[in-house]
């Protein structure tokens, strides 16, 4: 047994008829025995402390493909690492991987930039098929990016590292691209030269403002823009798109334009950096669609958005927005305007993450379900009320705008597709039961009702509140109903 606070050292026995190894010891340092080779050895995989690796390849006459990942290994061993492997591929040796991760040191890791900029010229002779960088600097840095010709993949998750000049010549063999942390000084150009990319991936940090994308190859495009940067301008131009994931913030000013005519699948969250009013005082702080797989019509949800009805999996549109009640009034939203900047807009469910603090949420519901994109739309519907009411929440006030219009429960609508209602968190009361009973008036081929009470409620108004939730349920014999006390069903009378 190792003694803790002991090094160990992976030392690699000589395995004579191997003819391929994988060996990961993550930052254990890896060293070989004082003699013996590995004469059968074609392909080898290796990751960790890698102390020497030119005695290494020197006891493997016959190896063709390389695999390595260097971990918390010195500048120093790293020059002469990187020098061996450049002699190998003078050789004929396919160098199939290379990746480094930097040991931090004090928070950053034990380089600074003009070792950096060394080490990637360095890198950039040899080309690996695939370059992975990962770990982060102490304070900002800056460094020129340098042409991998012959590279098909580059992974740099390097934070505080700022790439302030691309080199003129094209990442011919370039198809995926992933930088986190690291900022191009511009992106735009970057990708006009890599003609082969397929799959980009970008986490921009602060200094990150518009993200515009041409390509005509690429079909996966990943972008997440940090709470630090607001977002004002998404321009995407990829006609053989198939993949969209956008996390941004921003706010009603930002300009979407995508042309994406081969969209199969998307993910967008949109944070607001200011909570823009949708009706009356009711903010919205995000608006999140997500493509996902359909129980193919188990769940209640019909088909009718997924991209091929008749796949094995097919696909629906999830829309999601998280609204709160609040007196901090912002300014006045178009919210029509807001959905359409969305590059998807035929989703069939919606999830309402209604933050109420204590105030009827009834009237919100009907201007929401007024607007005709929404009320023609959705096959499916969840609402999810908070967990716990709200510490400090006081409820209405007298003449409270939160119940406007007033006569919300006399109105009359038709929710012609709405098959499936989930209400989490229930808690009962005037207004969520006149809110539950217009939803069974609203839906008339309603098929199933699902409603929580929320575990907090106190005793007492928990009997009352399975009581008149029983009663409703009993008015729609033909709607498949079911009530839960969190996850726990409660007995029900109700099919």
């Amino acid at each position: 047994m190792v003694k803790p606070g002991r090094p160990v050292t992976i030392v690699l026995p000589c395995f004579r008829r191997a003819t391929s190894i994988e060996l990961d010891t993550c930052f254990l340092p890896i060293k070989l025995p004082p003699a013996g080779e590995l004469p059968a050895l074609e392909m080898l995989s290796i990751s960790g402390n890698i102390v020497d690796l030119g005695a290494l390849l020197n006891r493997c006459p016959r190896l063709r493909v390389l695999r390595v990942t260097f971990r918390g290994v010195k500048p120093g061993t790293l020059e002469l690492a990187i020098a061996a492997l450049q002699a190998a591929a003078a050789l004929g040796l396919v160098l199939s991987r290379l990746g480094i991760e930097f040991d931090y040191v004090d928070g950053g890791q034990n380089i600074d930039g003009a070792c950096f900029a060394s080490l990637l010229g360095a890198v950039a002779t040899l080309s690996p098929l695939e370059l992975f960088f990962e770990n982060g600097f102490r304070e900002w840095t800056e460094a020129d990016m340098l042409c991998f010709p012959h590279t098909t993949s580059i992974e740099m998750n390097l934070y505080r590292l700022r790439f302030k000049q691309l080199p003129a010549g094209e990442f011919s063999a370039l198809e995926r691209l992933s930088l986190s942390g690291c900022t191009l000084v511009n992106i735009v150009t970057m990708v006009s030269r890599c003609p082969r990319l397929r799959v980009l991936k970008v986490i921009a940090d602060k200094f990150a403002r518009d993200v515009t994308v041409h390509s005509a190859s690429l079909q996966e495009l990943e972008i997440c823009v940090t709470e630090r940067s607001w977002c004002r301008r998404i321009d995407i131009r990829t006609p053989l798109l198939k993949q969209l994931n956008l996390n941004v913030h921003g706010n009603t000013a930002l300009t979407v334009s995508i042309m994406a005519p081969l969209l199969e699948k998307v993910s967008w969250r949109w944070e607001y950096a200011e909570l823009p009013l949708m009706f009356g005082f009711w903010s919205l702080r995000m608006v999140k669609l997500v493509t996902a797989e359909s129980n193919n019509g188990k769940d209640g949800v019909l088909n009718n958005d997924a991209q091929d009805a008749c796949s094995p999996h097919p696909c629906i549109n999830v829309l999601s927005l998280d609204v709160n009640a609040s007196y901090h009034l912002g300014a006045a939203m178009n919210f029509v305007a807001e959905i359409e900047k969305i590059p998807v807009t035929n989703f069939s469910v919606l999830e309402l993450h209604i933050t109420q603090r204590g105030h009827v949420y009834g009237a919100f519901l009907l201007c929401l379900f007024g607007m005709h994109h929404i009320r023609t739309a959705i096959r499916s519907l969840k609402v999810l009320l908070p967990w716990h009411e709200m510490s400090g929440t006081l409820g209405c006030l007298e003449n409270c705008p939160c119940n406007e219009p007033t006569n919300w429960r006399s109105q009359n609508i038709s929710l012609d597709n709405l098959a499936e209602v989930e209400i989490d968190n229930f808690r009962g009361g005037d207004h969520e039961t006149d809110f539950l009973t217009l939803i069974f008036k609203w839906a008339p081929i309603l098929k199933r009702m699902t409603v929580r009470i929320s575990p907090q409620i106190k005793q007492d108004k928990f009997k009352a509140c399975a009581m008149d939730t029983r009663n409703i349920f009993s008015a729609y014999p033909s709607v498949n109903c079911s009530l839960f006390i969190g996850h726990t069903s409660i007995p029900s009378t109700c099919s």
